[in-house]
């Protein structure tokens, strides 16, 4: 597996406008092909935020580096700052559910 995390600010005013519209696209955006996990996160107080996507491989990470953009772009009047991904190899994973 494989991981990109993304941090960012996000404009406080705009918050829960944009967390909204994220949560019309999530179909959309757990479609994206071999993504196997998506977590958004963030500090309305600060409109700090990380989205954490795990995928199946690297290349599929690569193949889904368009279509991140794409998304961030849709996003950009609610945007403080430049989205900075970060790639990882995922080294351990485990869960409780």
């Amino acid at each position: 597996m494989y991981a990109r995390i993304t941090t960012f600010d996000a404009q406080r005013d705009k918050f829960d406008d944009t967390l909204n519209r994220l949560r019309e696209m999530l179909p959309d955006i757990l479609a994206i092909p071999g993504l196997k996990h998506y977590y958004h996160t963030g500090r309305a107080d600060d409109g700090k935020c990380a989205v954490v996507a795990i995928y199946e491989s690297k290349e599929a990470a690569q193949a889904a580096t368009p279509i991140a953009q794409d998304i961030f772009g849709r996003f950009a009047d609610a945007l403080a700052s430049t989205p900075l991904p970060q790639e990882f190899d995922v080294l351990l994973h485990g869960s409780n559910t």
